[in-house]
């Protein structure tokens, strides 16, 4: 399995546990060769990236993981070969990350209500700069001495039925479609898992999806073929990835293990190059 090209992972600008050079090291001594970085609503990886990629012989997708609203459920989106710098998408996005501080805050002010105050300062500070979310909070409630690990946070306070948790408020999914379509880039169901059935792919193809994510650390062999037979019925793009974090030792065995082949990648590039010629056009 080595040498898959990894198009799902996450550096410390999201919740990943890697600085982007961090990570490019470690792809590499597992002998990936080709990677994408699906940061949660950012791109802030993608200039430390490009360098690294360029001094260790990476072949860099730019690549994103954007939350959408589907029948009241936020239901993740990956994003693939787009120009990060593309203004209209970095405005975009910056919309995203202002509703996410906005939701943080809440969480913030729901531990206090519980006896576990905060300050945003330090939540910013665990996150080292990059984009912040529930997992900087967990690690800023154990270094605050409130609880032993990053699990017991979660399991405690800020799992998705927990006392601090506030849902997201996710983009209409047509809304995040457009904005990755124009900036020269395509869209994939990410780790669409045993929910996501027939109807559901049907109700992506008709917002303007190009992919899905066939290969992931949730889908087992069943659903792999599930889900590949689906793509070849619907003419989409097949990837995969490890959705790598680095968070947790068992993170460590994914990598080099998802991804996707030579064939699935040249597929994919090809739709990401049709994308590009439509944009100019």
């Amino acid at each position: 399995m080595i040498g898959l090209a990894d198009l799902h992972t996450h550096t410390t600008h999201s919740d990943g546990a890697h600085t982007p050079e961090a990570l490019m090291r470690k792809v590499v001594a597992r002998g990936i060769r080709t990677l994408s970085i699906t940061d949660h609503d950012t791109l802030g990886a993608y200039p430390e990236a490009e360098r690294w990629a360029a001094r260790l012989g990476v072949h860099l997708i730019p690549g994103i993981e954007v939350s959408a609203a589907y029948q009241g459920r936020d239901v993740h989106l990956l994003g693939y070969g787009f120009d990060p710098y593309q203004e209209a998408l970095q405005s975009f996005v910056r919309e995203i990350q202002e509703e996410r501080i906005r939701r943080n805050h809440r969480i913030l002010a729901r531990l206090e209500a519980l006896g576990c105050a905060i300050s945003w300062d330090t939540v910013v500070e665990c996150a080292s700069g990059g984009s912040v979310g529930r997992p900087h909070i967990a690690r800023a409630l154990v270094q605050a001495g409130m609880v032993k690990s990053y699990q017991e946070a979660f399991y405690r306070y800020l799992h998705d039925e927990g006392p601090a948790y506030v849902p997201r408020t996710p983009r209409p999914s047509r809304e995040v479609i457009e904005a990755i379509h124009a900036a020269g880039g395509v869209v994939v169901l990410a780790h669409p898992g045993a929910r996501t059935l027939e109807p559901d792919v049907r109700f992506w193809v008709e917002q303007g999806i190009d992919g899905i994510e066939v290969w992931h650390p949730a889908h087992d062999d069943a659903l792999v073929q599930y889900f590949y037979e689906l793509a070849r019925r619907y003419g989409l793009c097949m990837t995969g990835g490890s959705d790598f974090h680095g968070v947790r030792p068992q993170d460590e065995d994914v990598l080099g293990r998802y991804g996707v082949s030579s064939i699935h990648l040249q597929n994919l590039m090809n739709k990401v190059e049709e994308r590009k010629h439509a944009t100019r056009h």
